[in-house]
């Protein structure tokens, strides 16, 4: 009888640090960020380097400021020119990014002291309907740099200015779906935060601009791809997979444009 106790304490025992650690790497997203600038981004300059693009039959000139060009390509511009027709101008204030952790999506994403400790606690509990784990797990990237989102952060109108009290941030975060369990030890970027510094002087267009309202947004953008694990659940080889999704790149910027009363009928 004794022994019966304190074989099912063991095993209540192993069950409760299965579970802990079920509850720890539930996430089974890298906690990463990136360090944030402290650098105050300047907002607008006619010393800017300037390209004009063609929009229909209007010309939109592309300003950028805090050391910006070259970080985005021709076509990213004429994606953004063509999102925003009705603009009269465009400044690319900052360009961050967060470069992947790896050196290859392809290689097994979790380390041999995390599989082995993992394996030693599937052996050592009595429930045949939890898998074991026959491999690492495997992340594919299949498309990369994909628009994930555009944020809308403040607008100005000509000749307002607003001195920064406090830090202004906007953030994508990473995320995974399939097996919880089976994606266990799947590294991904966590979060890419991108950073208007405190003391920054937010601005609409000058007074001797045409345009009277200025608007400030970011973009991200994200790696989107597949993750892959093999298994057995009670001796049978099964699959598991997943996709999953981490940011790799933000453009923040500012919009003029010409907004018009709306005529009172």
């Amino acid at each position: 009888m004794k022994r019966k106790l304190r074989m099912t304490a063991i095993y209540l025992t192993i069950v409760a640090v299965v579970g802990g650690f079920i509850l720890i790497n539930s996430g089974n997203i890298k906690q990463k960020k990136v360090p944030h600038k402290n650098n105050i981004i300047e907002i607008e300059s006619i010393k800017a380097p300037t390209k004009y693009i063609k929009v229909g039959r209007s010309v939109l000139s592309v300003s950028f400021l805090n050391g910006t060009e070259g970080k985005i390509t021709y076509q990213r511009l004429i994606e953004l020119a063509y999102q925003h027709k009705d603009a009269e101008k465009i400044n690319i204030l900052d360009v961050g990014y967060l470069e992947d952790n790896f050196l290859d999506e392809n290689t097994e994403n979790i380390s041999k002291e995390d599989s082995s400790s993992e394996n030693s606690i599937m052996k050592s509990i009595w429930i045949t309907s939890l898998p074991t784990f026959t491999s690492g797990v495997y992340k594919t990237v299949l498309y990369r740099e994909v628009l994930a989102d555009d944020r809308f952060i403040d607008s100005f109108a000509k000749g307002q200015e607003w001195k920064l009290k406090n830090d202004i941030t906007v953030k994508l975060r990473a995320t995974a779906d399939g097996n919880s369990f089976a994606r266990m030890g799947l590294n991904l970027n966590n979060e890419l935060v991108c950073r208007i510094a405190k003391g920054t002087i937010l601005k609409g267009p000058p007074e001797d601009s045409e345009c009277n309202s200025r608007e400030i947004r970011c973009t991200f953008y994200q790696n989107e791809g597949i993750w892959e694990r093999w298994g057995l659940i009670n001796g049978i080889p099964y699959y598991f997979w997943g996709n999953f999704a981490e940011p790799s790149k933000y453009k923040l910027y500012a919009i003029d444009r010409i907004v018009r009363p709306e005529i009172m009928r």
